[in-house]
């Protein structure tokens, strides 16, 4: 905020290019727009994964597992939701479910973990909010979903099925 928008507002910037949340897009998009400056923005998104049913299964939950999973699902590009075909559903579940429950949480620090913590206790609020509210409206929890009674903003892998728009899971960015 305080570099961000004198730097956009700069009568010598002519192009603003910008990855963050939707709050620091919708700011950079309203002081460009009064300026007409071109501007693109990569808001927070959903990250979809489609998995066709030409495709192994189990080789696609790997892939989904290291898109989803990988730095704690805290990457911009991490994968939020995965579109199955029905036709290998029932594998490529089975598969994901056992790679997300065989993934070790704990300190980073330590050479045997494989996934560390959320990066404030408000975004592992937010992403257990939207886990419990689409289980209770509905979704299958497969794995993971439940606070860790330890120390930090730890969250263990998740995988839902059965969730639909409307749902936070779905709509809203989950990171």
């Amino acid at each position: 905020e305080r570099a961000g928008r004198p730097l956009v507002a700069h009568e010598y910037v002519d192009l603003v290019l910008s990855t963050g949340s939707v709050p620091t897009g919708r700011g950079i998009l309203e002081t460009a727009g009064r300026q007409l400056k071109k501007t693109v923005v990569e808001l927070g998104g959903k990250d979809p994964m489609i998995v066709d049913s030409g495709v192994d299964a189990a080789w696609a939950a790997g892939e989904a597992a290291t898109g989803s999973f990988a730095n704690t699902g805290q990457i911009c590009t991490s994968v939020e939701r995965i579109y199955v075909h029905e036709a290998i559903a029932g594998e490529f579940l089975r598969e994901l479910t056992a790679r997300a429950e065989s993934i070790r949480v704990g300190d980073g620090t330590e050479p045997e973990t494989e996934m560390g913590p959320l990066v404030a206790e408000g975004q592992r609020d937010l992403v257990h909010r939207h886990v419990s509210e689409a289980v209770e409206e509905g979704a299958e929890l497969l794995c993971g979903g439940e606070i860790p009674n330890v120390p930090g903003f730890f969250y263990p892998p998740t995988v839902l099925s059965g969730v639909r728009p409307g749902m936070a899971v779905v709509d809203e960015e989950t990171f």
